[in-house]
């Protein structure tokens, strides 16, 4: 598992909204968990765990890998 902890400003300067929240949070998580041995990212605010990113996201549990979010070339 991989820890990021964020500032509250980062959070706060953030720009709301469901889709804005999850492409932040998993832009994070899938790149960190492309590297070997990281399968999941804890985020933290300010060294404190949080229930949600800001309004949107959950981020009290560890965060896998998100394919739902990552376009694949089609063959």
């Amino acid at each position: 598992m991989c820890y990021v902890d964020l500032s509250e400003a980062f959070v706060r300067n953030q720009v709301a909204g469901e889709l804005t929240e999850q492409l932040t949070i998993y832009s994070i998580v899938n790149s960190l968990t492309e590297y070997y041995g990281v399968d999941s990212v804890q985020f933290l605010i300010d060294g404190q765990p949080r229930e949600y990113y800001k309004s949107h996201v959950l981020i009290n549990t560890p965060l896998i890998f998100n394919e739902e979010l990552v376009e694949t070339e089609e063959d």
